[in-house]
């Protein structure tokens, strides 16, 4: 006995083993975000909340002249040439593709102020309701066009981790934070794993320089540690980054190229064709930005919650031209607001707000003249999302609002999107009346059916619980089989909700409705497109699919 507790204290106990597994792959995890952090100081450093002003001023400090627009034809025969890289539908095709199959619930969900499961302003009349239709929400899926490799520990939250690590949220929320940034732009891997870090200062200290750098009574020889290695680089990149027009975009290119012999673009057209040939989210957002900014005379609002994305969104735009204001975690709660000022008085000519989600944005309404929202990376808490779009339910304008949350299919994206999904589905379960008989699986199937038609996705996400349940991680989110049982559990949803009186045979089915569904999938090659039948009227896909099922189940029951 005495032995055994003597082994457990030894330098090669599994158990010390696994602590030290977790504490170096904790400190690896922090050094390899600190560069990321850095990257984003620097960054935002070089603009103002205002960041088209800052751009501009700092040329006139340099005896240049303002930056030179880019022609719309220019700019937007580039966003055609990348559009088509990425092969991306065109916007009005999306809506369109995303709208025909909608759920619509033939019952009263027990809930007065929701509307298609999205809030209603409090203080909206019964006439504002009318007139005013709900936000629409688009998620929309775009694709890397080539192979990116999956790394096990960013797979999924709590899953392929060092012994003990699944229960160390910093170490956890390390990996999300690794995991969101590879997804939006898989660069940002590279920048992760530099062999040799492009920054030997702390973020502290990083911190320190940037503030005296910023500070017009202070000589670059009296900066604290002026002459050392930390200090030199932060200063030369610091200097190298404030002559440019990229606004900073060039230093994604020096540390992801890394080759001496390569100079970063220059040019603002190639500078954008760089950052989103391999970014399919950006050039979405730039594509949407361009249609609401410049064609539609409109404005528009994009949500971020990663600093280091944020930096790339406002540099990105502000290089396209556009008058951009930014409110980011770092700022002054007196900052955030000068700048919500700002946008909500419109003669400011403010085109785009890019807000951290981590803000004072989260307390004051930045719709009130503007229906256009983008969501680029979405966070793990749906009530934070949804309290966005519920604030584009109050706008002054009577056009209707549209809220695009993009993200990257087959990426960390997914797991999100699975995580967001399970979690509003249980608060759903609480607040909404389905009726008595639905419950269990069937419950489940109509919620996640709702959510599917609130935010048009693309098939019915139940799948995603399903296969994981039934595989575990190992599973393709976007896998034809997958795709194919979502649409039936859709099918099953839209023949429960709009044919109460086939209540007996579905809750006799009960039992056996998960094994039913996988029997009715199999029934179909999945290039047979249940998608297509999705948009059959109520009495259509009674007509077609219920003595499918009733045929099925009586088999099962004769074997």
């Amino acid at each position: 006995m005495k032995t055994k507790s003597i082994m457990w204290m030894t330098t090669g106990s599994p158990f010390r083993n696994g602590l030290r597994n977790i504490a170096t792959l904790l400190i690896s995890n922090i050094h390899k975000l600190v560069s990321i952090r850095i990257n984003s100081l620097l960054l935002e450093s070089l603009a103002t909340t205002c960041p088209s002003e800052s751009l501009s001023q700092r040329l006139r400090d340099l005896s240049e002249l303002k930056v030179p627009p880019i022609s719309s034809n220019k700019l937007k025969a580039e966003l055609c040439f990348l559009s088509q890289h990425h092969m991306q539908s065109e916007f009005e095709s999306s809506i369109s593709m995303s709208t025909k199959d909608e759920t619509h619930v033939p019952l009263d969900l027990g809930i007065t102020d929701m509307k298609h499961l999205i809030k209603r302003p409090s203080n909206a009349s019964a006439n504002s309701e009318i007139n005013q239709p709900s936000p629409m929400i688009l998620v929309e899926e775009c694709r890397f066009q080539w192979d990116i490799p999956h790394y096990p520990e960013i797979d999924d939250l709590g899953h392929a981790h060092s012994p003990g690590h699944e229960d160390h949220p910093t170490s956890k929320s390390l990996e999300h934070r690794k995991a969101v940034l590879n997804s939006f732009d898989w660069r940002n891997k590279i920048l992760l794993e530099l062999e040799e870090p492009p920054f030997l200062a702390t973020v502290a200290t990083a911190k320190s320089i940037m503030k005296q750098l910023l500070d017009p009574e202070i000589e670059e020889h009296c900066i604290e540690g002026f002459g050392g290695s930390e200090v030199v680089q932060l200063v030369d990149t610091y200097k190298l980054l404030r002559d440019d027009q990229t606004c900073g975009l060039r230093l994604l290119y020096d540390q992801a190229i890394d080759e001496k012999n390569r100079h970063a673009p220059t040019d603002r057209i190639d500078c954008i064709r760089w950052v989103c040939y391999y970014n399919p989210i950006m050039t979405r957002a730039l594509e949407l930005a361009y249609k609401y900014c410049r064609d539609d005379k409109e404005r528009l609002v994009v949500y971020v919650e990663e600093p280091w994305i944020q930096c790339i969104a406002v540099a990105l735009f502000v290089v396209a031209g556009f008058n951009v204001g930014s409110i980011r975690s770092s700022d002054t709660g007196e900052e955030q607001f000068k700048i919500m000022d700002q946008w909500k008085n419109k003669a400011s000519g403010l085109e785009i707000l890019v807000a951290n989600v981590n803000t004072k944005v989260r307390d004051v309404n930045a719709h009130t003249d503007c229906t256009k929202g983008l969501l680029l990376n979405w966070t793990l808490e749906p009530a934070r999302m949804l309290k966005m779009i519920n604030n584009m339910g109050s706008t002054n304008q009577k056009k209707q609002s549209i809220f695009h949350m993009l993200k990257v299919a087959d990426t960390y994206h997914d797991v999100i999107e699975r995580v967001c999904c399970t979690k509003w589905a249980m608060q759903l379960s609480k607040d909404i009346k389905l009726p008595e008989w639905m419950t269990g699986v069937v419950h489940e199937i109509c919620i996640f059916e709702l959510i599917k038609s609130t935010w048009h996705q693309q098939f019915n996400r139940y799948a995603w619980v399903v296969a994981c349940d039934l595989k575990g991680h190992d599973f393709e989110y976007h896998d034809p089989e997958c795709r194919q049982l979502g649409h039936v559990f859709s099918i099953v949803a839209k023949l429960m909700l709009h044919h109460p009186e086939d209540k007996e045979f579905w809750v006799e089915s009960m039992p056996i409705l998960m094994e039913l569904c996988f029997h009715f999938k199999d029934a179909f090659d999945k290039s047979d497109g249940l998608e297509c039948r999705l948009s059959l009227t109520p009495e259509q896909m009674r007509k077609s699919f219920l003595p499918i099922f009733k045929g099925m189940k009586k088999r099962m029951g004769s074997a």
